[in-house]
């Protein structure tokens, strides 16, 4: 008869699967956020409770990885012009769905902290106020 360690015992990093495939595990973050499968997110679906989640992964997938639109393509099975609409697409999102994407980034990555999140929905007057400047790339995005 052979002893085990008990699973409970045994030494788990959370953060490996990520490590190993950060767009799985934004893909998986972004699918609990919203409520939906992970294989909804990956799909050909058209509808809005699968799409808002596959832009939002998209655009977290982008910030947090620096990939290409072509490597984002192919990790979603998106042409590169899909990405960019995408990312577009969230750029102009309500205030609602960037609230969403902020918990998820925060689910990933719980270093980031609520202040950086706050600012990334700033107004130009706001970021000046702070006596920051604003990135012109940003400009008329919130």
């Amino acid at each position: 008869m052979t002893c085990h360690a008990p699973i409970a015992a045994q030494r788990v990093d959370p953060m490996a699967a990520q490590r190993r495939d950060p767009i799985a595990a934004i893909i998986a973050a972004c699918a609990a956020e919203w409520g939906v499968t992970s294989v909804a997110i990956r799909g050909n679906s058209r509808k809005p409770s699968a799409v808002r989640p596959r832009h939002a992964a998209i655009w977290i997938a982008k910030e947090v990885t620096g990939r290409s639109t072509t490597e984002l393509g192919e990790a979603f099975s998106r042409d590169h012009t899909s990405i960019l609409h995408a990312l577009g697409r969230v750029d102009q999102a309500d205030p609602e769905t960037r609230a969403a994407i902020a918990r998820v980034r925060e689910r990933l990555d719980p270093g980031i902290s609520m202040s950086r999140m706050r600012a990334e929905t700033m107004d130009r007057a706001q970021i000046a106020a702070l006596g920051l400047t604003a990135c012109p790339k940003e400009e008329g995005h919130r």
